[in-house]
């Protein structure tokens, strides 16, 4: 099974250390994604058990590693961060195979390296959940719930998670060593970032900044799907800000219920930093530390080198900006040929209409074909509604109202993982129980899908069910 070996490996040991992970007691792999392990070309054969791999109770013929890494988190820069509960054990078809939550690594500092069950619940659906969404994002291979006991904000059994990635570099993977000055690490680890994420860069003339400019432009293009869909990260660090443009780290993320432009769900992000509404502003900020730790690589004379990212950053961030209007123009229906200033003045009514009214982001988008055929129940009336509905109608009104209803609902999910929804699973799954777990999971493979037999996953919660917090589990 040699050739599951990480290519990480070629980096040296100054990027990883090598881990054994703990053994994790009464290990049970409730879920196992077959489809994605066929896709990246993994496989059990030769007698190996696949639950002891996938729990950290056994390892393949090579040494599983963890990544260091730094970052600024919430702002604040820590130098020396790394996995500290999770090890890459393989790599298929450049795909990273990473267990987390297999116990303690050099990077753990006073942590246990353990996951509560909570987290893995949470990263196994949502993570498919948005890779269903067309989201770009990492992937959930496996999900193992184990005996031990492990404390966090409340007491719960354990798990392990097995994530998929095409890297586990973060922007953070180049400060850790752009802070201590390293110039020649920087460029290693970038040179391997080419080779691995953008070989069709590999022969520009001004490779790094083609770099910068690949990462950039994945980044400036997922936050907007995030926003599109009411994703709220709540933990945008530089660490958790992947090179190959996935979604990455599921710690207290949340889906909206009602539409708030500044909502936050995580415990720790007491200030707002990360609420809904700065995700935009925050990736660029993330980008600009990406920018600081190739300065050296990109011109020797750091003053012009500083000019050209400048230049590069104002160009990303209006990017950005057009790539956030052309998401929602979509769910209006508005981008086609006439697709004008207008539309985004459309789609501003629409959503301080949704805020004001505290209306379902999901629901109410989803229910814009409704409209089209004069149905209003799920619109609250107003002024504001009425004149919506006057300029939206008018707009769209040479269109085919079975064809457009049909293009609507590819954009605007009738599903999304429901924050109620979540924790009831993690509860359920933390008492040995499954049945919730598997149905919602099947249930989000095909989120744009009117489906009567999921048609109570579609709900809003009832005032007792809102999840009005989430936690890091970490």
């Amino acid at each position: 099974m040699k050739k599951y070996e990480s290519s990480y490996k070629k980096l040296g040991h100054d990027f990883y250390s090598e881990v054994k992970p703990e053994k994790a007691e009464g290990a049970k792999l409730f879920a196992y994604n077959e489809e994605l392990a066929n896709e990246i070309g993994l496989n059990f054969d030769d007698g190996i058990d696949k639950e002891l791999i996938l729990s950290g109770n056994q390892t393949f013929l090579h040494s599983p590693i963890s990544l260091v890494y730094a970052g600024h988190q919430f702002g604040h820069f820590n130098p020396k961060l790394g996995d500290g509960r999770a090890c890459v054990i393989a790599e298929s078809n450049g795909y990273d195979i990473q267990l987390k939550g297999s116990g303690r690594t050099p990077y753990s500092r006073r942590g246990d390296g353990k996951s509560p069950i909570g987290p893995v619940v949470r990263e196994y659906l949502l993570s498919e959940a948005m890779h269903a969404l067309g989201v770009p994002t990492t992937r959930s291979l496996a999900a193992v719930r184990t005996e031990e006991v492990i404390m966090r904000n409340t007491v719960s059994f354990g798990g392990v998670f097995t994530r998929v990635a095409k890297s586990h570099l973060r922007i953070g993977s180049f400060q850790y060593w752009a802070a201590k000055g390293k110039v020649e690490q920087v460029k290693e680890l970038a040179d391997y970032a080419i080779e691995r994420l953008y070989p069709d860069i590999k022969n520009d003339k001004d490779l790094y900044l083609s770099l910068f400019r690949e990462v950039a432009k994945k980044q400036v293009a997922l936050i907007p799907k995030w926003m599109s869909v009411g994703f709220i990260h709540g933990v945008m660090n530089t660490d958790n800000t992947s090179i190959s443009g996935e979604t990455i780290d599921y710690g207290p993320c949340a889906f909206m219920d009602e539409f708030d432009y500044y909502k936050v769900f995580s415990s720790i992000d007491r200030d707002g930093r990360y609420a809904y509404g700065s995700q935009l502003n925050i990736i660029m900020w993330n980008l600009a530390r990406f920018a600081d730790s190739l300065l050296p690589l990109i011109n020797s004379d750091t003053e012009k080198a500083v000019k050209t990212l400048e230049e590069e950053l104002k160009y990303f961030n209006d990017l950005l900006v057009m790539n956030h209007k052309r998401e929602f123009a979509k769910k209006l229906g508005v981008l086609d040929e006439n697709y004008s200033d207008a539309d985004d003045e459309l789609v501003e009514t629409f959503l301080i209409y949704l805020q004001d009214e505290k209306l379902d982001f999901t629901n109410t988008f989803r229910a814009l074909g409704d409209l089209l055929r004069g149905s209003e129940e799920k619109f609250v009336q107003n002024d504001r509604f009425k004149k919506f509905k006057s300029r939206w109608l008018s707009r769209v009104s040479k269109k085919d109202i079975e064809k457009f209803t049909q293009e609507l609902n590819l954009v605007n999910p009738y599903l999304i993982p429901r924050n109620h929804l979540i924790e009831e699973a993690i509860i359920q799954v933390n008492d040995n129980k499954y049945e919730l777990f598997y149905e919602l999971g099947e249930a989000l493979k095909n989120p744009f899908q009117d489906n009567k037999d999921f048609a109570k996953f579609s709900a809003p919660p009832k005032e007792n069910e809102v999840v009005k917090m989430t936690f890091c589990g970490t």
